[in-house]
């Protein structure tokens, strides 16, 4: 009988554990079973806070991806307080591995004003925490896509220090060798240099332990010569750290082929470990290999109008083609007892600016420690490039240095409607109308526009007050005069403590607590004058309603290709956007006043 017992539970465990694990050993990446591993991947990122706690949704999902041939996901972000056990596992059955981003909308590294301090720091090595265990955990980043500027190069330490940090942490817990790299712009400046920095030195624990590239520049009808990848691998074959494409396919011309999987596949092989397609969710951006429905009218529920769940359905005839490519494509690679690497680290590039190359790092810097700062002008000589210093301002704002005021903007508010979702990955219930939640407005590059994600109160997190706590005073929040008193003092408790003391609360006034009207400040607000930070005049680029008040109640559509003008004003920071024959006389001279100051 115990025999029995033991054999069910050894088949239990087999079935968590099934899974084999990816190392790196040398240029290639490797399977627990010893097999050489290239990556087949999509990128996967439904929604802006984690797209691994809706295990309905990753099994719909997992399913389809299995038949495209898909062995990996590409997730830029997630929660890791969440309970990710089950998606993880979903996509472990379907033979899919997770390729991690460890930063955060708030944590990552900047080109502008690149550090590295305790707060990121600490971020990051809680993503890793609660991804460790997970055996098809394949890889993690430490950025993507940080450097994008001719002098953005100056972060290159700040990269290469967070890499050495996370793998030092890795260890010291004892976690197995989950491999620790980094993404990249396709950047022709900074080719080959950037690869070759971040896997230079002889000390093994500063070089990462892959790099990855994102790059589109094989569209259409295009070749292995015309599109750059036969260059790409002459710059890569003495790197001697596995490297793999982390975002490739052309969206224009349509169809998309995915023709460079075949040279990714083939000819590229002996260098290259396989490619991460973007994406899986159609969106603004029409990267999309499926959809979950038509696009709708944009609301809380849908800021951006498109379904970010359900039933995915294949857009045609891309996904095919993509089905189509991987099915017919099987690299020959070499087993891990028979290889034996050869190459050692390349050498550190040295400071070069021209027309061709811009790499401001001068050879083998020291790598800056935890809390240090770029400073451009202590630190730079002529003739050399960027160094590192350790001076800490005493009023320095680490959440605010990894994220740009302009690209983080809280807002607290009673809920208008009930239809928008709550965007903590643990909870994801609807927020009812009335309730006091926290919104959250983030970027989305490939869409160029901004979106506001929303949670209730009793999930906000500490990172999120300590967010805002480096930005603004309690009474500086925007939204928080509109409050009513009994939320006002829920927030300041919550600053106070650091965390939302009461969870219970919702934002409706209970029996004992006196609630002040907040009709009063709400009308001075509204009444008080926006001040105007900028004009431009340009073209349409998507349909958007006119916000004049010449348009009257219907407020007609700005259509794509139309003449337009925009305001921004210092109380928002977002364009608003008017009809240019809706412009009236006094619109006119404000636009030219501002333009000849």
């Amino acid at each position: 009988m115990l025999s029995t017992l033991l054999a069910c539970a050894l088949a239990g465990l087999a079935s968590v554990t099934a899974i084999p694990t990816i190392s790196v050993k040398g240029t290639k990446f490797f399977t627990s079973d010893g097999e050489q591993f290239f990556v087949r991947g999509i990128a996967y990122q439904l929604v802006p806070d984690d797209p691994l706690v809706d295990n309905k949704q990753c099994e719909l999902d997992a399913k389809l991806m299995k038949t495209v041939g898909a062995n990996s996901i590409r997730v830029y972000h997630v929660e890791p307080d969440a309970d990710h056990d089950a998606c993880m596992k979903t996509f472990a059955d379907a033979g899919i591995y997770v390729w991690l981003d460890l930063d955060t909308f708030n944590t990552q590294i900047e080109q502008d004003h690149p550090r590295w301090n305790q707060t990121q720091v600490e971020a990051f090595q809680k993503v890793m925490d609660a991804f460790h265990e997970y055996d098809n955990l394949a890889g993690l980043f430490v950025g993507n896509e940080v450097i994008t500027k001719e002098n953005g190069t100056v972060a290159a330490p700040y990269i290469k220090a967070a890499g050495r940090d996370m793998k030092a942490y890795r260890d010291s817990k004892a976690y197995r060798n989950i491999p620790i790299g980094y993404s990249a712009a396709d950047i022709a400046y900074n080719r080959p240099m950037l690869q070759n920095y971040l896997a230079c030195g002889d000390n093994s624990s500063e070089a990462l332990d892959f790099f990855a590239l994102n790059t589109y520049s094989w569209c259409g009808d295009s070749s292995y010569q015309q599109s750059g990848y036969k260059e790409r691998v002459r710059e890569a074959q003495e790197l001697n750290i596995p490297i793999f494409i982390s975002e490739t396919g052309c969206r224009e011309p349509r169809p998309r082929t995915f023709e460079d999987q075949a040279a990714i596949f083939g000819e590229m092989a002996s260098v290259y470990s396989g490619a991460i397609v973007y994406e899986w969710i159609e969106e603004a951006n029409n990267y999309g290999l499926i959809s979950y429905g038509p696009k709708v009218e944009p609301d809380e529920e849908h800021p951006d109008g498109f379904t970010r769940s359900g039933t995915p359905t294949p857009v045609t005839p891309d996904f095919a083609n993509l089905s189509n490519q991987w099915k017919t494509l099987t690299p020959s690679g070499v087993k891990e007892k028979d290889y034996s690497p050869t190459l050692t680290p390349p050498a550190c590039p040295t400071y070069m600016s021209n027309s061709a190359s811009q790499w401001q790092v001068s050879g083998n810097v020291p790598l800056p420690t935890i809390g240090q700062i770029y400073e451009a002008e202590a630190t730079k000589r002529p003739g050399e490039g960027a160094q590192v210093t350790n001076t800490q301002p005493t009023n320095a704002s680490p959440t605010k240095g990894a994220a740009p005021e302009s690209l983080l903007k809280e807002i607290k508010e009673h809920a208008t409607t009930g239809r928008a979702g709550c965007q903590s990955a643990p909870c994801k219930i609807k927020i009812q109308k009335g309730e006091l939640r926290l919104g959250v407005e983030w970027y989305n590059g490939a869409a160029d526009q901004f979106w506001t994600g929303w949670r209730h109160w009793r999930c906000v997190t500490p990172a999120q007050l300590q967010a805002m706590k480096d930005i603004w005073a309690v009474d500086e929040i925007p939204g928080f005069k509109q409050l009513n008193a009994v939320s006002q003092k829920h927030v300041r408790d919550a600053f106070r403590e650091g965390e939302v003391v009461d969870k219970t609360f919702e934002g409706f006034p209970r029996e004992g607590e006196v609630v002040e009207s907040a009709v009063a400040e709400k009308t001075e607000a509204k009444q008080k004058a926006k001040t105007i930070a900028a004009y431009k005049i340009d073209v349409a680029v998507r349909v958007a309603k006119c916000r004049h008040s010449m348009c009257g109640e219907g407020k007609k559509d700005i259509v794509k290709g139309m003449l337009r003008f925009g305001i921004v004003y210092e109380e928002t920071s977002n364009w608003e956007y008017y009809h240019w024959q809706c412009a009236t006389q006094a619109d006119i001279r404000r636009m030219k006043e501002y333009h000849e100051a």
